[in-house]
C-alpha cells in the first residue's frame, strides 16, 4: 500500500503563544510537537509500506529518522511551508497513493479539504483545535487503523471537517464552521462518531460539591461549560477555552499555560486538577485543554484529578480518553471516578 504522508510543522504551536490555535502564527523552527506526534505514529507502524511525501520538515525528515526505506519525495515544499504547500501536495499525490495521512489540526484538515481529495484521509492529532471527526484518537490508533485498512478490516466513511474561529474563542465563544466532508477510515474496534461539541445540562449540584470540597491546594480548572460554572460560582470571570490556576478560591494566574508552572506553583504545595470531557469523543485531557501538560498531571497525581460531568453528557460516550505526551496509557488504571452530582459519582472506563 502507498501512503501519502505530510506533517504541518506549525501545528500545535499555539501552546507556546497562549492561543487556542496556530493558524496565524509565524513558524517556530525550535518547536516540533507535530513531528513528535507523527513519529509516534511511524514507530507503531508496520515497516513494509511505501511513502510518498513532501521534502524536509513536511515529512521527509521524520520518515528518514524513523528508519523507513521506501520513501519517495514527490513534492518540494518551501523552507517554511504554508497551507498552499499542503494543498499542492494533496493535488500531486492524488491518484498515486491509497490513503493520505497527515499530522496537524483542524486548519490542516481544512487545507486538505480544499484540494478535494477522492481517497481516504486520516489525521494524526497534533493541533490545538481538533473538532473534526477525521482524526484518530491518538498516533497509536492511527497506526492501528492504517494496518486495518491495509488488511481490509477498516472501511471508508464520510467524516466532517470543522474548524473554530480562534478570535471568537479568545472572547469565550465557540463558533464552529463545518467546511465539508472527506473520506476517512473506521473499523469496529476504532469507530469514530462526529464529535458532539456543545451540550447543556443543569446539575448545579456538581458545581456546589466541587466548590465545597476545595481546600488550600492549587487548582487548575479546565475548559468547558461545567468548569466555567465552577469559576462563576467563585465569582471569577474566565474564558470558556482558558485553563485557570486558583488557590484559596482566588485567581492566581488566568489563562494558564505550561510555562507558568515554575513561576506560580510552589514546589511544596499540592496541586489538584478539575476537568470535564468532550461529549461524544470522551477526551478529558489532551484535547481542548493541552495547557495542562504531563508535568502538572504528574504533580497532581491521578487521585487529585477530578472529572466533572452530568449523566446525560456521559451517555454520549462509551468511556473516557486522554492523550497527553509523557503520560503512560495505564496512568489512571481501568476506571476513573466522575463527579455527577453532590456526593454522587460514577466509575467510568478509561479507554
Amino acid at each position: 500500500m502507498k501512503i501519502g504522508f505530510i506533517i504541518n510543522p506549525k501545528a500545535g504551536e499555539g501552546v507556546l503563544y497562549r492561543t487556542n490555535g496556530s493558524d496565524d502564527l509565524e513558524f517556530n523552527e525550535k518547536y516540533n510537537y507535530s513531528t513528535t506526534r507523527a513519529m509516534r505514529f511511524l514507530d507503531n507502524l508496520n515497516r513494509y509500506y511505501t511513502f510518498l511525501t513532501a521534502s524536509g520538515r513536511m515529512g521527509e525528515d521524520a520518515l528518514k529518522e524513523s528508519g523507513f526505506d521506501n520513501v519517495e519525495v514527490i513534492y518540494k515544499s518551501k523552507e517554511v511551508s504554508d497551507r498552499q504547500d499542503t494543498i499542492n501536495f494533496v493535488r500531486e499525490v492524488e491518484g498515486k497513493c491509497d490513503i493520505i495521512l497527515f499530522a496537524g489540526g483542524d486548519g490542516t484538515a481544512g487545507d486538505i479539504l480544499s484540494a478535494n481529495p477522492k481517497i481516504p484521509v486520516l489525521g494524526i492529532p497534533a493541533g490545538m483545535k481538533m473538532y473534526s471527526s477525521v482524526f484518530a484518537r491518538d498516533p497509536e490508533e492511527a497506526a492501528e487503523l492504517l494496518d486495518q485498512f491495509d488488511s481490509g478490516t477498516a472501511v471508508s466513511v464520510d467524516s466532517l471537517v470543522e474548524d473554530a474561529d480562534e478570535k471568537r474563542m479568545l472572547r469565550g465563544e465557540l463558533i464552529l464552521k463545518t467546511m465539508g466532508t472527506v473520506k476517512s477510515i473506521s473499523s469496529e474496534s476504532h469507530y469514530h462518531d462526529p464529535k458532539i461539541v456543545s451540550y447543556e445540562w443543569s446539575e448545579e449540584s456538581i458545581i456546589e460539591y466541587v466548590v465545597d470540597i476545595m481546600d488550600s491546594s492549587y487548582y487548575l480548572i479546565g475548559t468547558g461549560t461545567t468548569c466555567k460554572r465552577v469559576m462563576e460560582n467563585l465569582g471569577i470571570s474566565s474564558s470558556m477555552f482558558a485553563v485557570d490556576l486558583i488557590k484559596d478560591k482566588r485567581i492566581v494566574k488566568a489563562n494558564y499555560f505550561p510555562e507558568d508552572f515554575d513561576r506560580y506553583v510552589k514546589e511544596d504545595a499540592p496541586l489538584k486538577i478539575i476537568v470535564s470531557h468532550y461529549a461524544g469523543s470522551g477526551f478529558f485531557l489532551g484535547r481542548g485543554n493541552r495547557q495542562i501538560d504531563s508535568r502538572a498531571i504528574k504533580k497532581a497525581g491521578k487521585n487529585n484529578i477530578f472529572v466533572v460531568s452530568s449523566e446525560a453528557k456521559l451517555s454520549t460516550t462509551g468511556g473516557l480518553r486522554f492523550d497527553v505526551d509523557g503520560i503512560p496509557p495505564d496512568f489512571f488504571g481501568k476506571y476513573i471516578k466522575v463527579i455527577i452530582g453532590y456526593e454522587r459519582f460514577k466509575m467510568i472506563p478509561v479507554l
